[in-house]
């Protein structure tokens, strides 16, 4: 893809790089496969473009020297691309057997194009390294050469629909997550649910009362009350017996019971 504009467009894709064209004022877009393979020739041929000029130009590209357009145009190209895009200016000269072509060396617009066209067909760094009878029959009709600006069109078009799908599921994301509540938010949600379980209180309180037997306690009541009374406890009234007195030894008779077990060694 090579996609060449006179202002940006909000592009924001990834494999896709914006260059700068110095020359004519506009950007350039280029897919990162595309921008590999002008890499690669700016190492291999040193970064001078006519070097690739002398790789394929062939018995079907040889007569694109006496094309002045053709041949001012190429060299323009190679001055105002930028690098190392430029390594990819002289496979305009594919398109030297193209009929109907109106060739104009002031014309980068449509050079643009016609490499944008060849960019979705062929690997500009491998058809260097094919031979020389390959390259001869590697050609394009004119009619798809041409219409370069359809397909730049389709291009935008389908680019600018990926961003925008891109920032909806942006926005989207954003408005899963969750935004942090402010103090009065909070203080209203705790007054809500102080509310609730008080409620929830009361519900329990009206279900618990509306489980007593009513009935059946006012019978009790009135059992209770119809009742006799009681007979009264009989208190015992005798006297309790005296307690029966110790009797105690007087002193002699307690010496003379000691000096018995004396003699008897008790």
């Amino acid at each position: 893809m090579i996609l060449y504009r006179k202002e940006p467009i909000p592009l924001q894709m990834r494999n896709i790089m914006l260059l700068d064209d110095d020359t004519t004022g506009g950007v350039v877009y280029v897919n990162k496969q595309t921008y590999d393979q002008a890499l690669l020739l700016h190492g291999r041929f040193d970064g001078d473009p006519n070097r690739v000029i002398n790789t394929i130009k062939g018995k079907g590209t040889e007569t694109y020297i006496v094309n002045v357009e053709l041949r001012g145009l190429v060299e323009n190209m190679m001055k105002a691309m930028p690098k190392p895009l430029n390594m990819l200016a002289p496979f305009i000269i594919l398109a030297t057997q193209n009929k109907n072509i109106e060739w104009k060396a002031d014309n980068l617009v449509m050079g643009y194009g016609i490499l944008h066209q060849f960019s979705q067909l062929i690997d500009f760094n491998a058809t260097t390294l094919v031979p020389a009878e390959v390259r001869n029959n590697l050609s394009l009709p004119t009619i798809i050469l041409m219409q370069y600006e359809a397909s730049w069109d389709e291009l935008c078009s389908t680019l600018k629909d990926r961003v925008v799908n891109i920032k909806n599921d942006s926005v989207k994301n954003e408005e899963h997550v969750a935004k942090p509540k402010s103090s009065n938010e909070i203080s209203k949600e705790v007054i809500s649910e102080e509310s609730e379980e008080d409620e929830e209180v009361e519900d329990d309180e009206e279900v618990e009362d509306d489980g007593i037997d009513w009935d059946a306690l006012n019978a009790r009541l009135e059992e209770i009350k119809n009742a006799p009374p009681e007979k009264p406890l009989s208190i015992n009234t005798t006297p309790a017996p005296e307690p029966t007195p110790v009797i105690t030894a007087n002193k002699s008779e307690a010496e003379a019971s000691s000096s018995v077990l004396d003699e008897f060694d008790i």
